[in-house]
């Protein structure tokens, strides 16, 4: 009994995270588009948030006395690593380009990546009825952004690249989750983006005072984010992540509202919906097979 009371709170302690890690990514959002509005180089606002990370890691693993731990499963740890920057970066440029729910909306569409990729890369085969929930998710996605792809915003289409590789990425990190700790599973994926982005730094043309400490914000802010959710990933699901997870999706649409003015209209909130059903109906199918 006091085992299944321990395992209840640690996954109700994961959902908390879930969140805080869903509000904090939208308050990051926030950052970054008024850091693009500032003609701050895109490569650069994502460089720090991995740089930011990878001091902050090895402070913490140095007092743990792991300064430079070694995977068990090399080749999960170092592909969850480069999907991550990888797809982080394709998310700062949809931020950039696009509005911030949009941007966060289209990132969520990675639970429709993870069903269609998970008999390939997860070994699990994806239920008949849930190609319902594919073509759901399909149908927000065309409300959103339209039928015809030529009149996507290119911010649009880094926000779909960003949900494919965020599906291989939040695939890889439950896996690797299984044999490696969350430390060291963080302190690759900063170092892999402190050292893959590197060679594409920029500096900042004229910043100003307030616009660094922005971007200080904008670093720790995805530092604590990425925490709260490789934590919160050994105790749930990938799809059940991903529907609590969802609840970025109502937070960037107030702050972009609040902040920015961004319009939310009856398509965007239709195919909202949609996205959103999509992911609880895939849950849903699992959960009963």
């Amino acid at each position: 009994m006091l085992i299944k009371e321990l395992v209840i709170s640690q996954e109700r302690k994961a959902f908390l995270f879930l969140i805080l890690s869903a509000l904090t990514f939208a308050l990051m959002t926030v950052g970054v588009k008024y850091l693009g509005a500032q003609e701050w180089p895109t490569f650069t606002v994502t460089w720090g948030r991995f740089f930011i990370g990878l001091l902050v890691i090895s402070l913490f693993l140095r007092k743990k006395g792991k300064a430079f731990p070694r995977p068990n499963n090399p080749k999960l740890v170092f592909f969850r690593a480069t999907t991550n920057f990888i797809a982080v970066s394709f998310f700062y440029f949809s931020i950039y380009f696009t509005t911030l729910v949009k941007a966060n909306l289209l990132n969520m569409t990675y639970p429709l990546f993870i069903a269609l990729l998970a008999p390939v890369f997860l070994k699990e085969a994806t239920a008949k009825r849930a190609w319902i929930a594919v073509v759901l998710c399909l149908v927000g996605v065309f409300l959103i952004l339209g039928l015809d792809v030529k009149d996507w915003a290119k911010g649009d289409m880094y926000g779909l690249v960003c949900g494919v590789l965020a599906s291989l990425s939040i695939m890889s990190l439950r896996a690797a989750r299984k044999e490696d700790d969350s430390d060291t599973i963080l302190f690759y994926v900063m170092l892999f983006g402190t050292l893959g982005l590197s060679p594409f730094l920029e500096n900042p043309q004229n910043p100003s005072s307030f616009s660094v400490f922005v971007f200080l914000l904008v670093s720790f802010a995805g530092v604590l984010g990425q925490a709260f959710l490789t934590f919160s990933y050994r105790y749930v699901s990938a799809i059940s992540g991903a529907i609590t997870g969802s609840t970025r999706i109502l937070f960037s649409a107030i702050l972009g509202l609040s902040f920015f003015g961004e319009p939310i209209s009856f398509a965007l909130v239709t195919g909202a919906i949609c996205i959103v059903a999509s992911v609880y109906f895939l849950q849903t199918k699992k959960a009963s097979s």
